[in-house]
């Protein structure tokens, strides 16, 4: 039962980052100054 918690905390994490990475990125490209402001989020993890 820990092993599959821990599985399913690594996979939540890997969502995580993925979405905290990318989401400023699409910002950028569509010139959304909202979406680039969650970069901010970002550093402060």
């Amino acid at each position: 039962m820990i092993i599959e918690i821990g599985h399913y905390a690594l996979v939540l994490a890997l969502a995580t980052a993925l979405i905290v990475s990318i989401v400023p990125v699409i910002g950028a490209r569509r010139h959304d100054q909202a979406m680039i402001g969650r970069q901010g989020f970002a550093r402060g993890m």
